[in-house]
């Protein structure tokens, strides 16, 4: 999770720096939007089977 969010930092740097939104800036988005929802759903997974006390 802190890789997604690094990397949308630094793509909104560099938009803040230049004005511009490049292409390859949207599916490294798209990418790190993918993972982020797998390693949800894992976290979520693994909670689900936990034993209620």
């Amino acid at each position: 999770m802190r890789r997604t969010s690094n990397n949308v930092n630094q793509i909104a740097k560099r938009c803040n720096e230049t004005r511009n939104f490049y292409e390859t800036d949207v599916e490294d988005l798209k990418q790190g939007y993918d993972s982020l929802c797998e390693q949800i759903k894992g976290v979520i997974s693994e909670l689900a089977t936990l034993r209620v006390l």
